[in-house]
């Protein structure tokens, strides 16, 4: 078997190796920390299984270095839980409306408000056409649900989640219209949501500071 020390060679540490000549290894052990060529898909079939190995470096060292990426660990992630407190209640912790869904794609839908729920929020409104309410309600009894033929006050919602599912029809391009207009705190575009805004470019000068977007490798 071929064992690559740090990268294989001829891999760039930081960009993807398309068109270069590389060592195919089938174990790589990296020093201290992933580098970045290590979670990019073209370099997958190059490195083979990853170790990391600790060469000692202090730990003061590697938080003060200046670094373009930050990878999100489970270790990352404790750092920033926040606990809830013993007398708080789901009125506490914000309210959410996720606009997801279409005939033949409540999936998105139902995935979507799942893992909202799961993220923390305290109340989650999802809006939904009137012919797919029962899959929502029945799947996740714990969401509320508006139609999507009602007149919404978006005020009324700390954040909004919005695309997985909608479709790109006309009524899904004016519903995300209506949102970048009316909508004043940071929203989640996602899915369908990105593919109108990629044909209406000009609406990314609504999108409200602290908005997120959230392509996958198709999407972007």
């Amino acid at each position: 078997a071929v064992i690559s020390i740090d990268v294989p060679s001829g891999m760039p540490v930081d960009k993807s190796c398309k068109d270069e000549v590389v060592i195919k290894a089938a174990y790589t052990l990296t020093f201290q920390s992933l580098k970045l060529c290590f979670l990019m898909p073209e370099n997958a079939g190059f490195f083979g299984e990853i170790n990391v190995l600790d060469i000692g470096l202090h730990p003061d060292f590697l938080k003060k270095a200046d670094a373009i990426f930050e990878l999100i660990t489970a270790e990352k992630i404790r750092e920033i839980f926040k606990p809830r407190k013993p007398f708080s209640h789901k009125g506490d912790y914000g309210h959410a409306l996720l606009i997801a869904g279409a005939k033949g794609k409540m999936g998105a839908a139902v995935i979507a408000a799942r893992a909202c729920l799961r993220a923390g929020v305290g109340l989650l409104t999802v809006e939904v056409k009137e012919e797919n309410l029962p899959v929502l309600q029945a799947s996740i009894p714990e969401a509320m649900c508006i139609l999507r033929s009602e007149n919404i006050e978006f005020d009324n919602f700390s954040s909004i989640g919005i695309g997985p599912g909608i479709g790109t029809s006309e009524d899904a391009i004016k519903l995300l219209q209506k949102v970048l207009q009316r909508f004043a705190k940071p929203a989640l575009i996602d899915a369908d949501a990105l593919n109108i805004l990629a044909i209406n470019k000009g609406w990314l000068d609504n999108l409200t500071k602290g908005s997120v977007l959230t392509p996958h490798p198709k999407e972007f």
